[in-house]
């Protein structure tokens, strides 16, 4: 994909999308069946890609596509929505005040399992 895309022009960012796309796609497009921490683990790493979630719902909406149109399949993909307040609730800022003495690596493990215990109890509300 790097040489093509090298070889005929195309601007660096988008290689970055297609990338993130590549990777995330087909797992997005299951995301309901994945287990919690598979759906973490997409949330985060996407998120943070300069694609985002939202750029990955289209992906995932045009992958779907067999009949009907785009904009109805969007509204029927609920993982970035799901995934943004997760991110937005579950912070940096929470794991802080919850853990004021953890720092580093243990940080971020502990973010990614407040993560993960959001998404659990979201799916019970549902």
């Amino acid at each position: 994909m790097t040489k093509l895309s090298n070889r005929i022009g195309v601007p660096k960012s988008w290689l970055k999308c297609g990338k993130t796309a590549c990777k995330w796609h087909m797992k997005a497009g299951i995301f309901e069946m994945m287990t919690p921490k598979k759906q973490v683990e997409l949330l985060e790493h996407v998120a943070k890609s300069m694609l985002g979630l939202e750029g990955l719902k289209i992906v995932v909406a045009c992958d779907k596509v067999r009949q009907g149109s785009v904009k109805e399949k969007m509204k029927e993909i609920t993982f970035a929505d799901l995934g943004e307040e997760c991110l937005r609730t579950i912070n940096g800022n929470l794991i802080k005040q919850k853990y004021p003495k953890i720092e580093g690596e243990e940080f971020s493990k502990r973010l990614h399992e407040e993560r993960i215990k959001w998404v659990k109890d979201h799916e019970k509300i549902d």
